[in-house]
């Protein structure tokens, strides 16, 4: 009998044994997934984020057309956007985000001495004397913030790439091409 008692016993402690490793592998496994969910999330977190900043960018871009950029540069851009200089957008999800936007001279010391590959403005912090400007635009997503920096050429008119059409014809009918 004392045989049988005894393996009776070395079986309960080998199936503890067996549960315990087996609950163990279960943690870590949901551990990792948890991990993994989390990663996840703040990867497309991020790149709403990215997204966001370039947005930033592209509205900064089609507001300075046309602007003065020594009025713009003495107040890094505040006046660009109504008086701000951030903006935000909504996604279909109902989240939104939001970014802020400065705008720079692409001056740098001691000249001669290039920015982004481009010989940098010799004209200072405020004084635009080259028509290229340091736009830097922080998008902010949830917990997520990504920097993006462009330096843009502000060209004096209007350069379109294609042709412009009237919306009055010649004949007041019909937009022409010229």
């Amino acid at each position: 009998m004392d045989g049988r008692r005894s393996r009776k016993g070395f079986i309960a402690v080998t199936a503890l044994l067996i549960m315990a490793i087996l609950l163990m592998i279960g943690v870590a496994f949901l551990s990792m997934a948890t991990t993994e969910n989390t990663m996840v999330v703040n990867e497309i977190n991020g790149q709403k984020a990215f997204n966001i900043a370039e947005a930033g960018i592209d509205h900064a871009k089609r507001v300075l057309l046309g602007a003065i950029l020594n009025n713009v540069l003495a107040n890094g851009g505040a006046t660009l956007f109504g008086g701000s200089n951030s903006g935000s957008i909504a996604f279909p999800d109902n989240t939104s985000g939001s970014y802020t936007v400065t705008v720079t001279n692409n001056n740098c010391a001691p000249s001669p001495c290039t920015v982004m590959g481009k010989p940098g403005d010799t004209g200072g912090a405020t004084t635009d004397t080259d028509s290229w400007v340091m736009v830097t635009s922080t998008g902010t997503y949830r917990n997520a913030v990504k920097v993006v920096r462009a330096l843009i050429e502000v060209p004096a008119i209007l350069n379109p790439p294609s042709s412009i059409y009237t919306l009055n014809g010649p004949d007041g009918q019909d937009p022409t091409d010229f």
